[in-house]
């Protein structure tokens, strides 16, 4: 037994070595940085806080990121359920499943140049738009079209691995639900309001905050695409946290990211209690 324990240990060394040096100590120094003005090295307190809450850029690049995030994640419900519930019925939905979340493993940066490519006002969807309706030459990167590249990019990279999780849901769903069912109702739209919907909530909970956590990293697509000053619209938390890491104001910038954390976090505590609550009804 005490040579098993000596196992465990030796293998989880490397493990906590590296969580605590790359990972634990930069986290805690970082915070501790939000506490001090960099240049003088003396202690301010809250002030970076304060400074950050009543800059008015901070505040609507945090605005931007929640509706950003409301909107990424709800096409991403919508999108990957829908899908599911079409795979559900379909011969090799697995393999079909998998094959759909290959695009988690494509790098973003590839991707963005790609997408550019084809959104960009001569690029190659303009060219098929105008073969049909004449010359078209849409700026699909500014005004209120711009949130579409964006979401489309984000649906194709995390909509088949958010499907995967439905359809594990779906699979595991008593078939004896829907012969009940059948006896009121044959209607397709039925089994998913009645049956599939409820039955995986459990799932929708845990796409959300994958969901989540993806939408705080299309910083990096963005940026591909914009560099470092997108349009307003898209000016989000990490842009204001690069911007002012660039600068050297570093105790802001580690405060601009312990408010996106706690926001992130808020996201997930509320959806938490919404599925538990509904968990429990």
């Amino acid at each position: 037994m005490k040579m098993k324990k000596i196992t465990f240990a030796a293998f989880m060394l490397p493990f906590a070595a590296g969580f605590v040096l790359c990972m634990a100590a930069p986290l805690f120094y970082g915070l501790a940085l939000s506490f001090f003005d960099i240049f003088s090295n003396e202690f301010v307190g809250l002030q970076n806080y304060a400074g950050v809450i009543k800059n008015p850029v901070f505040l609507r690049a945090a605005l931007n990121t929640a509706v950003l995030a409301a909107a990424a994640i709800t096409a991403l419900v919508a999108v990957s359920f829908f899908i599911s519930c079409v795979l559900m019925r379909m011969p090799g939905r697995q393999s079909i499943a998998k094959i759909m979340a290959v695009p988690l493993a494509v790098p973003a940066v590839s991707v963005s140049y790609v997408w550019y490519s084809v959104f960009h006002y001569k690029g190659y969807l303009n060219g098929v738009l105008s073969v049909f309706f004449g010359r078209v030459n849409i700026n699909w990167f500014s005004g209120p079209l711009m949130y579409l590249p964006v979401i489309l990019l984000f649906l194709w990279k995390n909509a088949g691995f958010a499907a995967l999780i439905y359809l594990s849901g779906l699979n595991a769903i008593p078939r004896e639900y829907e012969d009940v069912l059948r006896l009121d109702s044959e209607k397709l739209i039925d089994r998913i309001r009645l049956i599939y919907w409820p039955c995986v909530f459990p799932q929708t909970f845990f796409v959300i905050i994958i969901g989540l956590w993806r939408v705080m990293n299309i910083f990096t697509e963005i940026y591909a695409v914009w560099s470092d000053y997108p349009p307003l619209p898209l000016y989000l938390l990490q842009h204001f946290i690069y911007h002012n890491y660039m600068n050297m104001e570093y105790g802001r910038s580690v405060a601009a990211a312990v408010f996106l954390s706690f926001m992130v976090l808020a996201f997930a505590v509320i959806f938490r209690m919404a599925e538990k609550r509904y968990s429990d009804e």
